[in-house]
């Protein structure tokens, strides 16, 4: 955990005096340089008090989603919107408009915003109607425009609570009528195709249910004494009638709804109840780009809207606030370019590249594309359903779903999602690309092993109901639906479902036995022929790409710090040529296996010892390139134990462990099973580790030697040719998660900060010898060993002002005299050193004042070094190097070189 965080939480336990600092960290500056604006909507309950726990979170989550303009509804009386104004003063938001109480509770809503009002007001019942006595507007409506290219007007709502009391239903369609008022007042001619207008806010009502009465005629019973209708809205209930959803008013405007969903695909928006609250609803003038529910809960999830900072804890959220945020991008234009960068660029980059490639190779580039579901198999047959493969019929592991890419091109699938009615079922992972006429087949579970391209359910099973169920294939960025297919219940008739005529997206979904005389065919067409539309690609993974680029760059480009051009001069060729070689160049092996943990023996270091979840299995990566285990399993003789997250990577020479259960707290940190055991027996078991598509990467398997309180590892270690041996063969030491057995001990040196480069320069700043110079990815920070022995770096962590930014993988060592360095990004390409990049994706390191902090596997301090203003295009470095007593100086003012990554000051 970062001592950040840990302070905070410290402090949060302790109450401020009056005048005192808040508790929170600085938020972390934008990761966002789009001309979009970012609208969102936080029903917050109470802003909280400043020292508190819940305000602390609040800030955080604001600083994650880094929206420009925030809504925030349930501020509740004066003493709240005071912590509320210094939440947004803390939060970086001067622009702020609070609501007033209007007589029906204290909830009121408000408006932060970066982006100054050209116009700002509050409505209630009576500037709405023109009935100086009307008084039937839950709660008043702050309205503003802000000041962007095309103006955008934003205003929050929060209407009548309570779902099936007349009273409630009643007051929430009226609440209804006026927001779609207060939507267009102050614009003359209204036209949603022309005025952008976003309106926020907790609707208290679910936008696809019906809403009470279609129709409201008369005044319900247990109106509250002082409630009185608008005579406009009264007139209208007794003539057209008074409309009863709360949604229709905006909708017959033009409005429609954001779509927001939480990256795994949920719709709702208040986790308690389940229920989807909270809306973003825009003219189409508004020009959506995406929405998102956030949820802290799947910060561990890809996808979704681009967000600032570190990834937050899971329970942030919750500790918030009892609803999640809804937030989406609008392209109206950004005032002042929300540019948030502070170097002082000034680019008059005229890059006129007339690169004009002429890739010969056709048949793999990726671009549009059409796919279609082919075969869905929702009911295997209890005896004969092996649909996978794997030798075990699994009515829940052999449900598939069968998809075809019918071309023109490559169909890159990454992140695109498998879902059924009810959820998400699988997210497609990094690296998954379809050919022109090359299928997928997506398993339940179980061990693919049909000689087909295949992955597993990134969930861990389809789910589909053998009494009807709807499958699509839905894009995450656009929610867009790119095909679907719903059946009913002829999908349970123990035979699978496929089209007739075959890969026809106009076909019918008919019985598989009605075409073939088998019950199914994954990854074949029905009669189990190939898929007749790939190309014959004659490609021999040598692309003959016959670029004559010649390119004509006149780059004059003036940008003193971060240009963003991407053009390196050189082909940028996107030729993705799928039937190259696309798997990763690690090696990756099963280390380590302790199936019989001793009854004393605390290997997940959670304090509690257990024979069950202190069982381990440990992972190595050989290299030589970083290892993706997105979706892999881990299964032992029974059935699939873990499936890794997405992201899970291992670098090279690195250690990942899986424990059987418990809370890890080791140095070296661990993943739990995901399915809460990795039941591993004492007297013989056999446990494998394969890829989403099935492929085995290794296996081991043991018999009564497993039942001896020791752990069985490799030796020798990291060697994909060891053999199994018991771990006190090779080591005093029962057991060595995360570490290998025999690491060297520490030396007893001195392990320093020797250079820090904080702001790469515009044309020399290519610390990491990629070719491409990166404000952010040619940061780095320099270790020097300068000690008489090894280092071993295993659970070494690097931070700066702002929190974790990279731990050292297990294994990590470095020799005597040796430098070891982490750069923000990038491939690293320098000769003579060791190097890797920030296993959080970057530095962050400010120009500004920001501290760089070095801890050992314990938590404690090593080596610190602090500033206040980062020297210009030139590293901080040690003179003399290697000495932790020695000064810092700028490199610039010591050497002809700007920098010296993982080399001596020339």
């Amino acid at each position: 955990m970062p001592r950040s965080l840990l302070l905070l939480l410290a402090v949060a336990c302790h109450p401020f005096e009056a005048g005192q600092e808040p508790v929170g960290d600085p938020l972390p500056e934008t990761l966002r340089q789009s001309s979009y604006v970012r609208v969102a909507t936080w029903n917050i309950e109470d802003a909280g008090a400043p020292w508190s726990d819940q305000y602390a979170a609040a800030l955080d989550v604001l600083g994650r989603i880094d929206a420009d303009v925030v809504t925030l509804l349930e501020v509740e009386g004066d003493q709240d919107e005071s912590w509320m104004r210094q939440l947004a003063a803390d939060a970086g938001y001067p622009h702020v408009i609070v609501a007033w109480d209007i007589g029906f509770g204290e909830d009121r809503a408000a408006v932060l915003s970066r982006i100054p009002f050209t116009s700002s007001t509050v409505h209630d019942a009576f500037s709405l109607s023109g009935d100086s006595s009307a008084k039937d507007l839950t709660r008043a409506i702050p309205r503003v425009t802000i000041d962007t290219p095309t103006p955008l007007t934003i205003l929050p709502v929060h209407l009548k609570s309570g779902s099936w009391g007349d009273e409630q239903l009643f007051r929430r369609a009226v609440d209804g009528e006026r927001m779609a008022q207060a939507a267009v007042r102050g614009i003359p001619g209204f036209d949603a195709a022309q005025h952008a207008v976003v309106v926020t806010g907790d609707f208290n009502a679910e936008i696809i249910d019906p809403e009470g009465r279609s129709l409201w005629r008369s005044l319900p019973f247990g109106l509250p004494s002082s409630y009185d209708l608008g005579n406009d809205l009264r007139s209208r209930m007794a003539s057209s009638g008074l409309r009863g959803h709360p949604f229709v008013p905006l909708e017959d405007l033009g409005f429609s709804d954001a779509q927001a969903r939480q990256i795994d695909g949920r719709w709702w928006t208040r986790e308690v109840s389940r229920r989807r609250l909270d809306y973003l609803m825009s003219t189409p003038a508004a020009a959506l780009v995406a929405a998102e529910v956030f949820n802290c809960d799947l910060e561990n999830r890809t996808g979704g809207l681009e967000k600032a900072g570190n990834t937050l804890a899971a329970d942030t959220c919750e500790r918030a606030a009892d609803h999640l945020p809804v937030f989406a991008d609008y392209d109206v234009g950004r005032y002042g370019g929300g540019e948030s960068d502070a170097d002082a660029d000034a680019d008059s980059d005229s890059d006129a590249d007339s690169d004009a490639d002429a890739d010969s190779d056709a048949d793999t580039d990726v671009g549009p594309f059409q796919l279609v579901i082919n075969e869905i198999h929702a009911d295997p047959n209890a005896s004969t359903g092996d649909a996978n493969c794997d030798g075990v019929v699994d009515t829940a592991a052999d449900e598939f779903v069968e998809i075809v890419n019918l071309g023109p091109n490559a169909a890159d699938l990454q992140d695109l999602r498998v879902e059924d009615a009810a959820t998400v079922r699988h997210v497609f992972p990094a690296g998954t690309v379809l050919a022109a006429g090359e299928g997928i087949v997506v398993y339940g579970g179980g061990v693919p092993s049909c000689g087909v391209f295949a992955q597993t359910a990134s969930t861990g099973a389809l789910g589909l109901s053998n009494g009807g169920d709807t499958v699509s294939i839905v894009d995450p960025d656009t929610f867009d639906t790119l095909v679907s297919v719903t059946f009913g219940g002829e999908g349970g008739n123990d035979v699978a479902l496929t089209l007739d005529p075959q890969l026809d997206p106009a076909g019918l979904m008919v019985l598989h036995d009605t075409l073939a005389s088998t019950d199914f065919s994954p990854g074949t067409l029905a009669d189990g022929s190939p898929f007749p539309l790939g190309e014959a690609d004659t490609d021999t993974d040598a692309d003959t790409d016959s670029d004559t680029d010649a390119d004509t760059d006149a780059d004059t480009d003036s940008d003193t710090d971060a240009d963003t051009d991407s053009d390196t001069d050189a082909d940028t060729d996107s030729d993705t040529d799928a039937d190259t070689d696309t798997g990763s160049s690690a090696v990756v092996i099963l280390h380590e296996v302790l199936a019989d943990p001793a009854s004393t023996a605390d290997t997940n270091c959670d304090g509690v010892a257990s024979t069950l979840q202190d069982e381990l299995v440990e992972i190595a990566n050989l290299g030589p390139g970083v290892a993706d285990l997105s979706f892999a399993t881990l299964a032992d003789a029974v059935s699939i134990r873990h499936m890794f997250p997405a992201g899970t990577t291992i670098q090279p020479g690195g250690l990942l462990v899986v424990y059987s259960g418990g809370s890890p707290s080791c140095a070296v940190g661990g993943q739990v099973a995901s399915t809460g055991t990795l039941g591993l027996s004492n007297s013989g078991d056999t446990v494998t580790l394969a890829t989403s598509g099935g492929v085995i990467l290794d296996s081991v398997t043991w018999g009564a030697e497993g039942g001896q309180d020791t752990a069985l590892t490799r030796d020798p270690q990291m060697d994909a040719a060891g053999v199994w041996v018991l771990h006190t063969a090779i080591s005093p030491e029962v057991t060595s998660p995360g570490t290998v057995a025999n690491a060297p001990a520490p030396g007893g040196g001195a392990l320093v900060l020797n250079e820090i480069l904080a702001d790469p320069g515009p044309t020399d700043g290519d610390s990491n010898c990629d070719g491409t110079v990166s404000t952010t990815q040619d940061e780095m920070v320099e270790l020097y060993n300068a000690g008489t022995g090894p280092e071993d770096l295993s659970g070494y962590t690097i931070e700066d002002a702002t929190g974790l930014r990279h731990a050292f993988a297990p294994g990590t060592v470095v020799p005597a005299g040796g430098r070891y360095v982490v750069y923000g990004g990038g491939v690293p390409s320098c000769a003579g050193f060791a190097a890797t990049t920030a296993s959080t994706g970057s530095l962050g390191l400010n120009n500004g004042s920001d501290t760089v902090s070095l801890y050992d596997g314990t938590g404690t301090l090593v080596d610190a070094h602090a500033w206040s203003a980062s020297p210009a295009d030139t590293s901080m470095v040690r003179d003399p190097e290697g000495d932790p007593a020695s000064a810092w100086v700028e490199h610039a003012s010591i050497s002809t070189q700007p920098h010296s990554a993982g080399l001596p000051t020339p």
